[in-house]
């Protein structure tokens, strides 16, 4: 789904250091093989505590240097009590930041991937589901307190599985 460059890890550790302090609990959900939590390792502070989890339906083998725990994303948002949550293309048809916003210990979460193939519309990203402005029908995430960013030097880096080559 993504072809992790350096620039993206890079921009994605710079923004998560300056989110995170020695002591936090970063958790991957949906690592798969884990590589994206092998090469944050590498960049993030000293202290900053990073977990891989993943349900394991795909059966991926981690890659070399990864240690991946076979935990479905609930369990592991409810039993580590992560400050972040990290979510790199949750499957489609499938909304978990309900569970990520529902946890004490979670003060922000990041969705990578592509609003059109991952997740929810709705539920996931607040895309398409009614009036932003009207407060009866704001995405899930407003009702519930939080507010969406777009992380703009991140993503700017990113090459997916939907990218296209730009027609001259």
């Amino acid at each position: 789904y993504e072809v992790l460059t350096r620039e993206f890890v890079e921009a994605l550790a710079e923004y998560l250091s300056s989110r995170l302090v020695r002591g936090d609990l970063l958790l991957e959900v949906g690592a798969g093989d884990g590589h994206l939590s092998v090469e944050l390792r590498q960049r993030l502070p000293a202290g900053v505590r990073i977990i891989a989890t993943d349900s394991g339906s795909r059966a991926l083998c981690p890659c070399p240097g990864a240690s991946v725990e076979c935990l479905a994303f609930s369990e592991a948002v409810e039993t580590l009590g992560p400050a972040l949550v990290l979510s790199a293309w949750m499957p489609l048809g499938e909304d978990w930041t309900a569970a990520f916003r529902a946890s004490r210990s979670v003060k922000e979460y990041i969705l990578i991937g592509d609003p059109g193939i991952c997740g929810l519309p709705w539920e996931t990203w607040g895309h398409g589901g009614g009036d932003e402005d009207d407060q009866d029908s704001a995405p899930p995430f407003m009702q519930d307190g939080w507010t969406r960013v777009d992380l703009f030097e991140v993503t700017r880096h990113q090459i997916g599985c939907t990218d296209e080559r730009w027609s001259e």
